[in-house]
C-alpha cells in the first residue's frame, strides 16, 4: 500500500485520531439556552454557560393540561350548542273582531254579487177598534147613577123558577138590586142576570156577596139564592175628558197589533221550505178617531189603515252571500274563530220590479292562521331570547309570547328550524 501523502508541515496525523475544531461563534444556542449569571460568594458574577439540555418544571405541564381541557370543554359545549339546543315558542294570538256591513238587493230575477232571489210582497190593513178612556186629573165627577152588575142566582129545588124583572136582591148589609130582564131558574140549577142599585150612589158599589131575595117564601129564600163574583160599579158618572196623549198612546199599539195579524196572514199564504226568513215593513196611510181631543166621551173609536211590505228570502241563500263577504274582510292570513253572530237583517227601501233592498250585518271574531311564511326565520333563528320576544311583540296579531330554551344555560334560539317548536294558542 502506497504510503499517505503528508502536509506541507511535515506531519502525518491518523483519520481516527482527528479532532474537529468547533468554533465558538458557530454554535446557535436557542434563547432559554443563553448563558446566566450567578452571582459568586464574594460578590463577583461567574458567567455560566449553557449546557444545551432543557428541565421543564411541574407548572409547565399544569399550564399545558389546564389549556388542553379548556380547549376540550369548549368543543363539547359547542357541540351540546349545537346538536342539543332546543327552543320551544308558545304564541297566544289576539282576536280581532271582524263586522261586515253590506246592502243585500232581493228579488225574483236577482242575480250577481249581494243579491238573491226572493219574493217581495205588499198588502192593505183595515182595522177598528173601540177603547176606553181611561180617568185622568182632569175628569169631573158628574151626577150619582146606579151601580151595575151580574149576579148567579141559584135554584136548589126540583122545580124551574121564573123572576120577573126588578125582582129585588137584597145583600146582608141591606143595599138592595134589582134585575134587569125576565128568566127562569132551572130546577137543580143556576142561571146568570144584569142587576142594578136601587138607589144611585157610591153606596150601590159593594163588594161581591151573597143575595137573598125578598119576594120568595122564607123556606124557598133558603134554597134560591142569588151571589155576585165581582164588585158593583158604576154608582157615581165620572165625566172623562180624550187628550192627545190618551189618542197616541191607543193609537200605536193598536196598529201594531194590526201589523202582527198581517204579518201572521202574509206568513201562512207566501212562506216555503225554499223561502224560510223574512223581513217586514209597513207605512200607516190613515188613522182617524171619532172622538176629538177635549171631548167628554166615555170610549172612542179608532180606525187606521196600514200598507204592509213582506220580502222572503231563503236563508242558506243568504249565508252563501255572508261567507264571501266576510272571507273578503280577512286579511292573507287570518281565519275566523268560533261562530259567528247571528245576521241582523234589516229593511232598507223597496226597489223596482218586485224587489228590495236588506240593510245585513253580522260580527265575527278572526285570528292569524299559522303558516311557515308569517314568521320571519331570520328574526328568530340564532337570536338573544329578548330579540325574539321584541320581535313577536311587534306582531299586531300575537297577544303575548313564552319562550323556553333549553339546556336553561342557552342564551340564543337555535340556529336550526328544525330545533324550534312552535305552538299557536288560541
Amino acid at each position: 500500500m502506497p504510503p499517505r501523502k503528508t502536509s506541507t508541515t511535515g506531519t502525518t496525523t491518523p483519520r481516527s485520531r482527528r479532532k474537529k475544531v468547533i468554533v465558538e461563534s458557530e454554535i446557535n444556542v436557542p434563547p432559554f439556552f443563553e448563558p446566566v449569571e450567578e452571582s459568586s460568594g464574594v460578590g463577583g458574577k461567574t458567567p455560566i454557560v449553557a449546557t444545551g439540555e432543557f428541565y421543564p418544571t411541574p407548572r409547565f405541564y399544569r399550564t399545558i393540561a389546564l389549556s388542553f381541557l379548556s380547549v376540550a370543554v369548549i368543543l363539547i359545549l359547542g357541540v351540546f350548542y349545537f346538536t342539543l339546543g332546543k327552543a320551544e315558542i308558545n304564541l297566544f294570538l289576539k282576536p280581532k273582531n271582524i263586522k261586515i256591513d253590506f246592502l243585500l238587493g232581493v228579488g225574483d230575477k236577482a242575480e250577481g254579487q249581494n243579491k238573491i232571489p226572493g219574493l217581495v210582497v205588499s198588502t192593505v190593513l183595515n182595522g177598528e177598534k173601540v177603547i176606553p178612556v181611561e180617568a185622568s186629573g182632569e175628569d169631573v165627577m158628574g151626577t150619582p147613577s146606579p151601580a151595575v152588575g151580574k149576579v148567579i142566582i141559584y135554584n136548589q129545588t126540583n122545580k124551574d123558577q121564573t123572576l120577573v124583572a126588578t125582582t129585588r136582591l137584597l145583600s146582608p148589609d141591606n143595599v138592595l138590586f134589582r134585575m134587569k130582564k125576565n128568566l127562569v131558574v132551572p130546577a137543580n140549577g143556576s142561571v146568570e142576570s144584569d142587576v142594578y142599585a136601587d138607589k144611585p150612589g157610591l153606596g150601590g158599589e159593594i163588594e161581591p156577596t151573597k143575595f137573598s131575595i125578598p119576594g120568595l117564601s122564607l123556606e124557598l129564600q133558603k134554597v134560591i139564592f142569588a151571589e155576585s163574583k165581582e164588585k158593583m160599579v158604576g154608582g157615581v158618572k165620572v165625566v172623562k175628558k180624550l187628550t192627545e196623549e190618551a189618542i197616541n198612546a191607543a193609537s200605536d199599539p193598536f196598529v201594531k197589533e194590526l201589523v202582527e195579524r198581517g204579518k201572521e196572514q202574509m206568513i201562512k199564504i207566501n212562506a216555503t221550505s225554499s223561502l224560510d226568513s223574512y223581513v217586514f215593513t209597513y207605512t200607516v196611510t190613515s188613522i182617524k178617531t171619532d172622538a176629538k181631543a177635549g171631548q167628554e166621551v166615555a170610549n172612542f173609536k179608532i180606525t187606521a189603515e196600514v200598507k204592509l211590505t213582506g220580502i222572503f228570502y231563503s236563508s242558506k241563500e243568504l249565508n252563501k252571500v255572508l261567507g264571501v263577504n266576510l272571507r273578503s274582510s280577512l286579511n292573507e292570513n287570518e281565519v275566523v274563530v268560533g261562530t259567528p253572530s247571528v245576521p241582523q237583517v234589516e229593511f232598507s227601501k223597496i226597489g223596482t220590479a218586485g224587489s228590495a233592498e236588506l240593510k245585513v250585518t253580522q260580527e265575527a271574531s278572526a285570528q292569524v292562521s299559522y303558516l311557515e311564511d308569517v314568521i320571519d326565520k331570520n328574526k328568530i333563528l340564532g337570536q338573544k331570547k329578548a330579540v325574539v320576544e321584541e320581535y313577536f311583540s311587534s306582531l299586531p296579531w300575537i297577544e303575548r309570547a313564552e319562550i323556553k330554551l333549553s339546556p336553561s344555560w342557552i342564551m340564543s334560539i337555535p340556529k336550526e328550524m328544525g330545533k324550534v317548536k312552535i305552538n299557536i294558542n288560541q
